[in-house]
């Protein structure tokens, strides 16, 4: 591919991804093209970037400019002015950072654990008091936490992963209409959250997240 061309792709796969996550540019566009790391770091960085580090949720959009003063007066806080407001509500979003992040690890021929630890001790520009590394562990903690009560009890379809309450959307591919105004979306409970928790625990087995965590996932969630 011509050196310009594959420059400009680089440079914009890397603005795009400051705006959301997507997998279609992970699994799709990138391979396709052959764009190197440093476009992959910048998809996947975007959405840690973006992470809530309260209870390690993902933003699945964001809204700015004079989009985000409406949104910001909608939801009662109008002295946010255009204030880029981070939208958390779809649950899909939440298990899609990990599994991301272990396709990056295994198949890109380039990586090892020098360049993802690099990538991982990054500190946030939008949160600079914290390194992508800290942000990550909480989106593995809200994976565990959220999975715990199916985990101990499957037989209850309460447990499984459920839209947030009093929201009537969370899954950004059916939203309400397409999971029939329900609360529980198929892929959510069974494709998403289990790919998190193999997620959890390859990359720990990997020794980019903690070992510790490896048998835990294994033993306690997906023996289930």
């Amino acid at each position: 591919m011509d050196g310009r061309l594959m420059k400009l792709l680089n440079i914009f796969v890397s603005a795009l991804a400051h705006l959301y996550l997507s997998s279609l540019l992970i699994d799709i566009i990138i391979p396709a093209f052959n764009l190197n790391s440093s476009a992959i770091e910048a998809v996947i960085g975007a959405a840690i970037e973006q992470l809530n580090y309260t209870d390690g949720r993902v933003a699945y959009e964001e809204a700015i400019g004079y989009y985000a003063t409406l949104v910001n007066i909608n939801e009662g806080h109008p002295e946010q002015g255009n204030s880029v407001f981070l939208d958390y509500k779809m649950k899909d979003t939440h298990y899609l950072i990990l599994p991301q992040l272990l396709t990056w690890v295994l198949y890109n021929g380039i990586i090892n654990n020098t360049t993802i630890n690099r990538f991982l001790d990054m500190r946030a520009r939008l949160q600079p008091n914290y390194t992508y590394r800290v942000l990550l562990d909480k989106n593995v903690h809200y994976i565990m936490n959220t999975s715990q009560a199916f985990a101990q009890n499957p037989a209850s379809y309460r447990n499984l992963a459920r839209i947030e309450q009093g929201i009537s959307v969370g899954n950004w591919h059916g939203s309400n209409v397409g999971i029939s105004w329900g609360s529980y979306s198929v892929d959510n409970s069974t494709a998403l959250q289990p790919a998190a928790l193999r997620a959890i625990a390859d990359l720990a087995t990997l020794g980019v997240l903690n070992n510790s965590l490896e048998p835990i996932v294994r033993g306690r969630y997906l023996a289930t």
